[in-house]
């Protein structure tokens, strides 16, 4: 809608209805997320090199993305209650 607005404004003839999705929100495949224990094994079995544990372990407790663990305020961990604020993502910074 907004691309079709856009290319009138600017002259361009332009029908973007052939790159229109399929998606709705009453066709949402399940996830296959995993238990806490599952999530608790796998935490055991990293090597805790160069603070992966650590890593993996933020992931899981905060729902971080991967990139994300790596753009944390970690000195906002240490106050109560805990809440850590992201400082660069796909999301951009927030506070989980």
């Amino acid at each position: 809608m907004v691309a079709k607005q856009l290319a009138k404004f600017a002259g361009i003839d332009f029908d973007p209805s052939p790159l229109a999705g399929s998606y709705s929100p009453r066709q949402v495949t399940p996830r296959d997320i995993p238990t806490d224990e599952e999530i608790a094994n796998w935490y055991e079995r990293l090597p805790d090199t160069h603070g992966w544990q650590y890593a993996f372990g933020l992931m899981a407790t905060y729902g971080l993305r991967n990139h994300e663990v790596f753009n944390l305020d970690l000195e906002s961990l240490t106050q109560s209650p805990g809440i850590v604020t992201v400082l660069d993502g796909k999301t951009g910074r927030r506070r989980i």
